[in-house]
């Protein structure tokens, strides 16, 4: 199976983890969408570091607080949602096979 393939079954599985933490810190649909395409962004690129030392549901869990608690923060301060723009298009994967995932649609 591709690194990719790999990756989006993960996803799948694991999507209530990444779902729960964006919404417990951004309630509002527009700012959680943000917050879970940031999450899902920094999960792909740590990916092919995870070395299966700890569950993938705790992998998820860390990299996905790590990601959301400095947006979070950047809300508190400036009263947006703090999330940064992303030139995903650079990225070195499939956006049609990703595109769903990052924005929520299944």
């Amino acid at each position: 199976m591709s690194i990719e393939k790999d990756f989006i079954l993960i996803i799948k599985h694991h999507t209530g983890i990444i779902n729960s933490i964006c919404n417990t810190y951004f309630p509002k649909p527009d700012d959680f969408k943000d917050a879970r395409q940031d999450v899902i962004l920094q999960l792909w690129r740590s990916f092919p570091t995870f070395r299966g030392a700890s569950k993938v549901s705790t992998w998820i869990y860390k990299v996905a607080l790590n990601t959301v608690m400095p947006l979070c923060l950047g809300k508190a301060n400036t009263g947006n949602s703090g999330a940064k723009s992303h030139n995903i298009t650079t990225a070195n994967y499939d956006m049609v096979t990703l595109g769903g995932l990052m924005f929520g649609c299944n």
